[in-house]
């Protein structure tokens, strides 16, 4: 009988402290969002936007990964 051993927990590449935008300049005075911040990593008033852009395409919301948003598909009012 071969027995298995236990998959090994995932490893993040980045720390929780590190900073989203390292490879674009950002705006002075601001203050990137953190890979620890799992809920929405806000971009507006961090990095230059063209003017065409709206600002909600600048935000990245992950609704899976914070227990306090709804779920997609869920009406947030449920």
């Amino acid at each position: 009988m071969i027995s298995r051993l236990p998959l090994a927990l995932p490893v993040s590449v980045f720390r929780d402290d590190e900073p989203v935008i390292q490879s674009h300049p950002v705006l002075e005075g601001a203050c990137p969002p953190l890979f620890g911040n799992t809920g929405c990593w806000d971009l507006n008033g961090i990095v230059r936007r063209a003017p065409n852009l709206a600002a909600a395409g600048f935000r990245v919301i992950f609704r899976e990964l914070d227990p306090q948003l709804p779920a997609p598909g869920i009406p947030p009012w449920v």
